[in-house]
């Protein structure tokens, strides 16, 4: 359906949060009257070690109980904070509650008829994440697929051209916002209805003593080189705008070899002429081109050959919060969009997103959220709005798919070499978030009481590993204060490792 204009679209989306936050009760951070503040509790002083561990930085930390609500611990958990990666916990919630843990991507092959009488083979993207050969299928599996369905139709040749479609989710494959730099890189690659392998390719450079350093890609790839032979190494991947060529300036040590992963500019292009080529291979010649297709709708017409379901929501949602993975985040955001609001761009992602944010009770002036990744840095989140997230989601039916999603400390993902050999190993579950001069994390800790946290640092100017060391010193002191209240007030602790090692998660 046509999309509202985007000022129109951002003030009906507030006035529904405002009215929510009327509403919404359910997942308060709350400070019951006369309680004591968190110095009194021996907090206060852990989270002001930490800040005075990142001179220059503003730290914001909230530690409230899961079940309640009641605030243990705060410090500038209403002040704005660039959240990079622990965004990912507002997208990945709104795609369980909007699409539901059993939803699945679609690719679809269409034969459809052209204006010279004959036909295009057309591969239509659904979103599908999945389909790079780490999490789900490779390409290959999808296209002999497709080269064996024309088989059992008796077709051995397509007069037409072999098109890419990745029209459902917009052409705005990088968010405005993004930084040029990180374009080259493959956490920045093309957010595109049409994805495969990541949408990234490798190229390798050689340098063979007597000749000029030889640029390889595994498929045609629009790539210029300046490169020189040199006794030192230093190659600079450059592209003057995201859909240009990529540039490899500098200087590359004889007899070396340089191996990086780049993202693909135009993705629908690409993956048609992979498709085609794929196919010649396979004995089904092509009369045509390989093409990418412009119009802002799929073909109306046409008949379906293949249909390619991804795996469930769920199970690529664990992937997201595991690994982090950006393309897959802001594929989600963009499918929100076209599902919940009819416009498959960051746009729309950011409206559907936002209905989710103002049912869990979240202010409208505790977020900016323009991607599903966190990769762009006009994103903006309070410790406040992450946690009355986390509230919410223990509460939704979708609360087993959320929680299992994230990386258990010590044990998996982002967090496996966390928390280790400390007592929130197992016990705390969590996403985590880093970008330059920021470190962040949020989730959850069971102990004799479930607490819901974020953690959250911008501009510091230690290094991550530093500042990550002092996050994680930080939670373990706090959890254990706080357990040993839960001591003292029912004289029983669940904080010791059971006796088989294993957390009780």
């Amino acid at each position: 359906m046509p999309s509202m204009p985007r000022t129109g679209r951002l003030v009906s989306v507030m006035a529904l949060m405002a009215c929510a936050l009327i509403v919404s009760g359910s997942c308060r951070v709350e400070r019951p009257p006369g309680a004591a503040p968190p110095g009194e509790r021996g907090l206060e002083s852990i989270v002001r070690e930490l800040e005075q561990q990142m001179p220059g930085a503003t730290v914001g930390v909230l530690v409230a109980d899961a079940t309640t609500g009641e605030e243990l611990v705060s410090a500038n958990a209403d002040r704005l904070f660039v959240p990079a990666s622990t965004q990912k916990l507002f997208t990945t919630a709104a795609a369980l509650e909007e699409l539901g843990g059993s939803y699945r991507f679609l690719t679809r092959a269409i034969l459809a008829p052209n204006e010279r009488g004959g036909s295009d083979l057309v591969l239509i993207g659904g979103g599908d994440p999945s389909i790079d050969g780490t999490a789900g299928a490779c390409p290959e599996a999808l296209f002999s697929q497709v080269a064996l369905a024309l088989a059992r139709a008796g077709m051995h040749r397509i007069d037409g051209d072999v098109v890419g479609d990745d029209s459902r989710l917009g052409r705005d494959y990088h968010h405005p916002s993004w930084q040029l730099a990180d374009l080259d890189q493959p956490y920045g690659a093309p957010v595109s209805a049409l994805t495969f392998d990541d949408n990234s390719v490798a190229i390798r450079v050689q340098s063979i003593s007597g000749q000029p350093p030889m640029v390889a890609t595994p498929a045609p790839y629009d790539v210029t080189s300046t490169l020189q032979s040199s006794d030192h190494t230093q190659i600079l991947y450059e592209r003057s705008n995201p859909t240009g060529p990529l540039t490899l300036a500098g200087w590359i040590g004889t007899d070396r070899v340089e191996v990086r992963v780049v993202p693909i500019a135009r993705p629908a292009l690409h993956w048609a002429g992979e498709l085609k080529r794929y196919l010649e291979s396979a004995g089904i010649g092509v009369g045509g081109l390989a093409r990418e297709r412009l119009g802002d709708h799929p073909p109306s017409h046409g008949t379906t050959i293949l249909e390619w379901p991804s795996p469930p929501l769920r199970d690529l949602i664990l992937q997201v919060n595991q690994r982090s993975l950006n393309l897959w985040a802001d594929l989600l955001y963009k499918t929100l969009g076209e599902e919940v609001v009819g416009d498959g761009t960051f746009a729309g992602g950011a409206d559907a997103v936002a209905l989710m944010v103002a049912r869990a009770g979240i202010g409208a002036s505790d977020v900016v959220l323009v991607d599903g990744s966190g990769l762009s840095r006009v994103n903006l989140v309070t410790p406040t709005a992450l946690v009355k997230l986390l509230l919410h989601m223990r509460a939704s039916p979708h609360a087993t798919d959320f929680a299992s999603s994230l990386p258990v400390a010590g044990r998996d993902g982002t967090l496996r070499m966390r928390f280790a050999g400390t007592p929130l190993e197992g016990r705390l579950l969590a996403k985590t978030g880093t970008l330059q001069w920021v470190s962040a994390i949020a989730g959850y800790i069971r102990i004799s009481r479930e607490l819901a946290f974020a953690v959250t640092v911008n501009g510091r100017l230690v290094s991550s590993a530093a500042c990550s060391a002092a996050i994680d010193k930080a939670l373990v002191r706090i959890a254990a204060a706080i357990e040993a209240k839960g001591e003292r007030d029912k004289g029983k602790s669940m904080y010791a490792p059971s006796r088989s090692g294993e957390s009780d998660l």
